[in-house]
């Protein structure tokens, strides 16, 4: 550790311990032969490296931090096994991955900030840690394997990727997962899938469309700021549509909301600015918080006979909103509900059950009639 002036490094045979040649800031020839089994952790950290790394493929684990800050290293050859948490991040000049059969295991931020371009992952590969590749911002493309049923939280977080297909057999897409993908325009998502864990497309900017599976759980902002997005079926037995999950989505004009769906979240479609129509399913009881702020160009609000209470703010700045038909089980209206509503001219509030806020049609200027 710390031999300022080392240059060059052959092994032999066995393992590497621990931090063996960290530090060493003139190492730039490191020459692993075959019989070589495991390297360390921060084995190599924070050495210049070289442009080339072929690992022997009688390595079967590469330790935490192994590699990290490799700056000259653009091309690297992985063999079977596992590597560990941020082995090669910050290398920002690789370019050039190529992972052997056998590879097991890709641990935390293991490629984070790297410049890999394409990914083509082999099938052996079941689980790939938090972050792995988030914010390889020049990874355009990637295989992902068929035995992966998992994709963890911001895995491709701020990369590159401009069109995906995900496997069949992928159950999870964690936490902000593909988040900042700016330039995805569109994503494939098998039947398999369970779970779209929060965040996780939020600010897809460019993705114009999604297949999604018929029956999925979609977390909170799932899709928010997702500004080109047009159109999206929301998956069938959904009883849920959780926070933000399209908030933010300005292009969306068509919306299928599942006829499972017992509430609508807190600002989950506020400000779809193209959204002109919307058709509530009768089970839904519950519109919250900001659910329709500011979709300015929403006119027309159809169904939802089993509504009971529409929260505050719920549909304030609609000011293209029309009509509506409360339900005969309505029971509370918000405050603010309906604030600046102007083009909504009459309102039929006969089947009120309890209260309707004093501000509910605050600046409703052209609301002339109230049953």
């Amino acid at each position: 550790n710390n031999w300022q002036s080392l240059t060059k490094v052959t092994v032999q045979s066995g393992s590497i311990g621990n931090g063996a040649f960290q530090n060493c800031t003139s190492l730039n020839s490191i020459d692993l032969r075959e019989g070589v089994t495991s390297i360390g952790d921060n084995v190599f950290a924070t050495c210049p490296g070289m442009e080339e790394l072929i690992i022997p493929t009688t390595v079967k684990s590469i330790g935490a931090n192994a590699f990290i800050n490799w700056k000259n290293l653009t091309k690297l050859t992985v063999p079977a096994g596992s590597i560990g948490e941020e082995a090669f991040k910050n290398c920002t000049s690789l370019k050039k991955v190529v992972f052997e059969e056998g590879l097991r295991e890709i641990g935390e931020s293991a490629f984070e900030s790297c410049a890999i371009t394409e990914l083509d992952l082999p099938d052996t590969v079941f689980k790939i840690g938090k972050s792995a590749f988030s914010f390889c911002t020049k990874l355009e493309s990637v295989v992902l394997p068929d035995e992966l049923e998992e994709l963890a939280e911001r895995t491709f977080f701020d990369t590159g990727l401009k069109e995906l297909t995900i496997p069949d057999g992928m159950r999870v897409i964690g936490k902000l997962c593909f988040c900042s993908c700016i330039q995805l325009e569109s994503a494939i998502l098998p039947e398999s899938i369970e779970m779209i864990d929060n965040g996780a497309f939020s600010i897809c900017s460019s993705l114009k469309s999604i297949k999604m599976p018929e029956e999925s759980f979609l977390g909170d902002s799932a899709f928010s700021s997702c500004s080109d997005l047009e159109s999206i079926i929301v998956p069938k037995g959904l009883t849920n549509l959780g926070k933000s999950t399209f908030q933010g989505c300005t292009s969306l004009s068509e919306v299928v909301l599942p006829d499972s769906l017992n509430n609508i979240g807190e600002y989950a479609f506020s400000s779809c600015e193209s959204l002109k129509t919307i058709t509530i399913p009768d089970k839904v009881e519950n519109i919250d918080y900001m659910a329709f702020n500011n979709c300015k160009n929403l006119e027309t609000v159809l169904g939802g006979s089993g509504i009971k209470s529409v929260v505050d703010s719920a549909f304030q700045f609609c000011h293209a909103l029309k009509s509506l038909e409360f339900s005969p089980k309505i029971e509370d209206i918000g405050e603010y509900v309906f604030w600046k509503c102007e083009s909504m001219e009459s309102i039929d509030l006969s089947n009120l059950l309890n209260t309707v806020s004093s501000n509910a049609f605050i600046e409703c200027t052209n609301l002339s009639e109230v049953i």
